[in-house]
């Protein structure tokens, strides 16, 4: 990389940050303490960085919408040169996939929604994946939740949801230096935070409306995004990090793994989507030299060619039928079933799934009849009858189930008085139910046909 020594307006620094805090304030303090020249960090002459057939897309330190004549000192991406990446890449006919490789504490809201409306416009042609490397946060996130998947690695910190403004009052400083200011305006909160001036509760009211309604459109495309709900995006909406293994615990990121393991995994991936058969056979030669001889015996009463389309024509057959288990799909196809044969052993799947899944809340609840005996019944707010286990709870029953067993402390629920609870809050124990709910509903509606 190369710094240019010409200067850049660098007033977009000052606009409504989504950013990690601690990183925000190093990033001040540099720029504070800095006496020498800044100049802008140029880029290469390639706007993405090749990996055989994918074009990997660096977001590094504070985002802003522009270069600026501070980022030789502080380092950063401009979101209108990823943009512009992102659609050499994407009309680029060479290039299979797109990673954006982000290490960024986050950055300006400015520029950061039409970023990630970029990479929803890129999802449409190609396929595109985030790889988190050390620190995805806030506005980085932002633009991460857009894409397919999200890798990172172990010790990634990742999340910092939400927007920050900092308004300084430094009007008893001016009044202790004699100096009095005077705004001008042509309304109560045109310029509010002029140096000098009171910072008045109804300017910091507006302000945090400002930062309210920028919030909400964060929210929703990383719920839109991640395919969660807005109330589930929002209980993680605290502006906490979270890393590696528990960011993926709570649905953050989709995998956690090295860059190298994340590029291989992502071009397996890709070659899966693009070519099941293809795929299948790279993974499986034993299976396709067994398909071949069967095609092969098909093919001398009936023509190899038209064997051959059979077994291509059952492979795509079982992958569609079971997209959501192509591990399943690869190995019904191994054993020569068909769609109905492959739904029939689903069935014994299930069944396994759902005997594994009624151990574990047999047990939770073996912890709760043990941890509550001797103590007095709590009064169960929001259903009539308590449940008799966790197998029979609903989706719409979560929230009156966790108040009930956090109100009574059961063994496995919360710490206290010095036992070592599995949970840290209420609303950590009410997202597990949650999950319980969920597999409950699902288990249900499979047992219902209602989902293949």
């Amino acid at each position: 990389m190369k710094t240019k020594t010409n200067k850049c307006d660098p007033s977009q620094l000052f606009g409504l940050w989504a950013i990690d805090e601690s990183r925000f304030r190093q990033m001040v303090e540099s720029v504070r303490a800095f006496k020498g020249e800044t100049g802008i960090v140029a880029g290469e002459d390639e706007p993405f960085e090749r990996i055989g057939n994918l074009a990997v897309i660096d977001i590094s330190g504070p985002m802003t919408k522009h270069d600026h004549s501070f980022q030789s000192l502080v380092g950063g991406t401009s979101t209108t040169r990823v943009r512009r990446a992102l659609r050499t890449a994407t009309e680029d006919p060479s290039v299979k996939g797109i990673v954006v490789r982000l290490d960024s504490p986050g950055g300006t809201v400015a520029g950061t929604s039409d970023l990630a409306g970029e990479v929803r416009r890129a999802r449409k042609s190609k396929h595109i994946y985030a790889i988190g490397v050390d620190m995805v946060a806030s506005a980085a996130y932002w633009v991460a939740s857009q894409t397919d998947m999200i890798l990172a690695n172990d010790t990634a910190m990742i999340g910092s949801i939400g927007v920050i403004s900092v308004l300084y009052d430094q009007s008893q400083l001016f009044k202790k230096e004699g100096v009095e200011v005077h705004v001008i305006a042509t309304g109560e909160f045109k310029g509010t935070g002029v140096a000098g001036t009171k910072i008045t509760d109804d300017q910091l009211k507006d302000r945090q409306r400002e930062v309210d309604e920028l919030a909400e459109v964060f929210t929703r495309d990383v719920a839109a995004g991640r395919g969660l709900t807005k109330a589930e995006v929002m209980a993680l909406a605290d502006g906490r990090v979270h890393v590696g293994a528990q960011a993926k615990a709570l649905s953050l990121i989709d995998h956690v793994m090295s860059f190298d393991d994340a590029i291989e995994f992502i071009e397996k991936d890709i070659a899966m989507k693009d070519d099941p058969v293809g795929a299948f056979a790279s993974a499986q030669p034993d299976a396709v030299a067994k398909w071949k001889a069967e095609g092969k015996a098909e093919g001398e009463s009936a023509g190899v060619a038209k064997g051959v389309a059979q077994e291509r024509e059952r492979m795509n057959a079982l992958t569609t039928a079971f997209a959501d288990r192509p591990a399943f799909a690869i190995a019904q196809f191994a054993k020569g079933h068909s769609v109905d044969q492959a739904k029939a052993e689903l069935a014994g799947v299930l069944d396994v799934e759902l005997k594994a899944s009624q151990a574990k809340v047999a047990d939770l609840e073996k912890k709760a009849a043990a941890a509550t005996d001797g103590h007095p019944g709590v009064p169960f707010s929001g259903q009539p009858t308590p449940l008799a286990s966790l197998d029979d709870l609903m989706p719409d029953q979560v929230d009156a189930v966790a108040k009930l067993h956090w109100d009574r402390n059961v063994e496995g629920c919360r710490g206290a008085d010095g036992q070592k609870g599995e949970f840290t809050s209420i609303e950590s124990y009410r997202r597990f139910l949650a999950s319980v709910a969920e597999e409950n509903a699902r288990i249900a509606l499979r047992l219902k046909g209602g989902r293949k």
